[in-house]
């Protein structure tokens, strides 16, 4: 997210969309997305894997895109239970 600005990543590039991330989250919710970080919406599908660091940190690793993403303590509860992990 950049302002009233989102930078899109997906599989066939990155993309600078004139959206808000607030946009694309009402948007995109439906689709299997979720907004994990203030700055940042995933699709759940794509979740590769989960790390977890000994302070409680949550990054996500997405497959298709090969990018990691932080998990925001605000939301950790949410994407876990989503994730379906403990």
């Amino acid at each position: 997210a950049r302002a009233d600005y989102s930078q899109v990543i997906c599989p066939g590039g990155e993309y600078l969309v004139n959206e808000s991330i607030s946009e694309l989250e009402r948007r995109l919710t439906e689709d299997g997305f979720m907004r994990v970080h203030r700055s940042y919406i995933v699709n759940v599908d794509d979740v590769h894997d989960v790390e977890v660091s000994r302070g409680g940190l949550i990054e996500l690793r997405l497959d298709r895109v090969d990018a990691s993403v932080p998990v925001s303590r605000r939301r950790a509860t949410e994407v876990k239970g989503r994730l379906g992990i403990g």
